[in-house]
């Protein structure tokens, strides 16, 4: 499940609304929502009221309106204790590029340092094991260019996805130790990428799919798992966009 624990913002709205700025070139903001799915019930409830743009290689892309985006939000929170997702805005001229990045941070023990003593006949001893810990980030970079089109909003999208599958215990161990041993984890990533245009209808949101993945808890349990990311993107019009990006952490 994605715990939006950081989350940067390229080309975020500034707190104070835009003022109409004449001659200033068209510009857009993008909401950005990331939902996970603890199961794939989900695409049978939206079945017949998503339009399917594209399917190929696991990659599923959807033009969906404002009723489906709200029902599929609510499921998904349904797996997150009724917390709402954050949904924050980007901003960014026609043909500029905007970019969010959200990932929840996981500490693991990557590693496990023999510690030994030497006694006064030269033999060495383990006495101890010295952990090394490291960090990893589970989550989504998603950038959005938008052009203007005859049928909508062409949106240029690129997304990045790593995914903690599970946390693989290892028991270590020297000869030298007798009963001493200690546990490192290995952690199991997956990776995704996708990159696509698609024209989106003015009050229509763009869903994104990476494909199903399976996750398996300590007992071994398995469940089968998606991470979504909706677009929405609505047009600013006559605004001044000369405004430096806001980095947020």
């Amino acid at each position: 499940m994605l715990r939006l624990l950081g989350l940067i913002l390229l080309g975020q709205l500034p707190a104070q609304p835009l003022a109409p700025s004449p001659g200033a070139a068209p510009a857009y903001s993008y909401e950005v929502r990331f939902l996970d799915f603890e199961d794939l019930s989900w695409r049978a409830s939206a079945l017949g009221k998503l339009k399917s743009l594209e399917q190929r290689d696991g990659l599923s892309v959807w033009q969906a309106d404002r009723g489906s985006v709200a029902e599929m939000s609510i499921a998904a929170q349904a797996g997150t204790d009724g917390k709402p997702y954050p949904a924050p805005r980007l901003a960014a001229a026609e043909g500029a590029r905007a970019e969010v990045r959200a990932y929840s941070v996981r500490n693991y023990v990557a590693h496990c340092e023999p510690i030994e003593s030497v006694d006064e006949k030269g033999a060495s001893r383990l006495v101890s094991y010295k952990p090394e810990f490291a960090k990893l980030n589970d989550g989504c970079q998603v950038a959005v260019t938008g052009k203007s089109g005859e049928a909508g909003l062409k949106l240029h999208v690129a997304i990045e996805e790593s995914r903690l599958v599970r946390l693989h215990r290892v028991k270590a161990r020297q000869p030298s130790g007798g009963d001493i041993s200690a546990y490192f984890q290995v952690p199991e990533v997956l990776r995704g990428h996708a990159e696509g245009e698609w024209t989106v209808p003015t009050g229509e949101s763009l869903v994104v799919c990476l494909g199903a993945y399976t996750v398996m808890d300590d007992d071994g349990k398995s469940s089968t798992r998606e991470r979504v990311v909706v677009i929405t993107p609505r047009t600013v019009a006559g605004i001044d966009m000369d405004f430096r990006p806001a980095a947020n952490k």
